[in-house]
């Protein structure tokens, strides 16, 4: 039976246990999404974030524990309930993950013609729509992806993913590979949509401009688990060394100007 509530919350995880080539990955994460939210994800590399966005979207069954979305489990849908689930989240993947014979436009339109059975002059008009309202020029559209910059294919593959009008996106190292400047474009982006459209979005990253900027809350996973989720300027208070030394060592740019008066570890306290 469906139970996708406008109410319910996006994303619930209780217990997730994940597991590769026999090796646990999770073990024990719960998590609970706000509606509306902008929820980041960090962790050290190989502390399994990208494994974790498998797992939501369906493409790692955990060993153990549940994962909920608007209300559903995911694991134990019927195939209806399934079909529903999908309709409601659109996803980034690192790689951006585009059909390297396929127009800007198709690649857009892709979703629409796999899961709806819309005429082609429909399919097109909201390819497009969703195109400009995710900045790729006219232009852009009949090319092919690998005639367009960085920036503008991640623009193509956030496009796609919300050609749908989805109530989650689901973003994996969206600034990946970017300059500094084009990276802030895509992180102005991703706040913008998410604020006209009311969407929830979690957001795999380890740019920390884009959680200064645009996350309302951050989730880090450390040790297997959950290690907190809060505030990026709460977690800046955390006695965690590793968490401490991510959010404010030498690299840190957004966090230091955007608040100066933050008291920052010395090197000797970072190396201890």
């Amino acid at each position: 039976m469906t139970n996708t509530h406008d109410d319910a919350s996006p994303l619930i995880l209780e217990g997730v246990v994940t597991e590769l080539s026999g090796r646990i990955i999770h073990d024990g994460v719960d998590l609970v999404m706000k509606r509306g939210e902008v929820l980041g994800l960090v962790g050290a590399s190989g502390s399994g974030k990208s494994v974790l966005l498998r797992c939501i979207i369906g493409l790692l069954p955990p060993k153990a524990g549940t994962v909920r979305l608007f209300g559903d489990d995911l694991y134990q849908a019927d195939d209806r309930t399934l079909a529903a689930i999908k309709q409601r989240w659109g996803v980034l993947f690192q790689a951006n993950a585009l059909f390297s014979d396929f127009s800007v436009l198709d690649n857009i339109a892709m979703p629409l013609r796999e899961h709806h059975g819309l005429p082609e002059e429909l399919i097109l008009s909201v390819a497009r729509m969703k195109a400009l309202a995710s900045g790729l020029p006219e232009d852009a559209l009949w090319k092919f992806p690998s005639e367009l910059s960085g920036g503008l294919q991640k623009r193509v593959g956030v496009a796609r993913a919300i050609v749908r009008d989805p109530d989650l996106i689901l973003l994996d190292e969206p600034t990946a590979g970017l300059d500094p400047i084009m990276a802030a474009q895509i992180d102005a982006l991703i706040g913008g949509l998410a604020s006209e459209l009311g969407l929830s979005v979690v957001v795999v990253t380890h740019d920390l401009d884009t959680l200064y900027t645009i996350c309302d809350r951050v989730a880090v996973l450390s040790d297997r688990t959950i290690l907190a989720v809060a505030p990026v300027r709460e977690l800046e208070h955390s006695q965690d060394p590793w968490l401490r030394n991510y959010l404010l060592g030498t690299r840190t740019r957004a966090g230091r100007i955007a608040d100066p008066k933050v008291v920052h570890p010395s090197p000797q306290e970072i190396m201890s």
